[in-house]
């Protein structure tokens, strides 16, 4: 039974952060870099750790409007957890949710 509850609880993480269309046997070099992104926002979710740095590279970028919502549930979550969350982000639904924000400014990346 532990091992059923543990496999569900990575599934459900999957399903709850729009993954869920995901087959289990798909390869992972057929996977976009936004899903494979949240898949390890998933991986994250369901770990028992805290105390954590996670940085990620605009996680909402090409995402449907809902997606997004799971997204920012999701950070929330690991937030709640403990951990420290730390996002290069474009998306103004998504930097609102920000404790602190630091603007690179104009042109910044180029």
């Amino acid at each position: 039974k532990g091992v059923t509850r543990e496999i569900l609880s990575k599934v459900n993480a999957l399903i709850d952060i729009g993954l869920g269309y995901l087959s289990l046997n798909r390869g992972t070099d057929t996977l976009s870099g936004g899903e494979a992104q949240r898949i390890k926002i998933a991986k994250y979710l369901s770990s028992s750790l805290s105390d954590l740095v996670y940085i990620f590279d605009e996680p909402s970028v090409g995402l449907h409007p809902h997606d997004i919502i799971l997204i920012k549930q999701a950070l929330t979550k690991l937030k709640e957890q403990g951990n420290t969350v730390i996002l290069v982000e474009h998306n103004p639904s998504i930097i609102e949710m920000a404790d602190y924000i630091v603007e690179m400014g104009p042109k910044a990346g180029t």
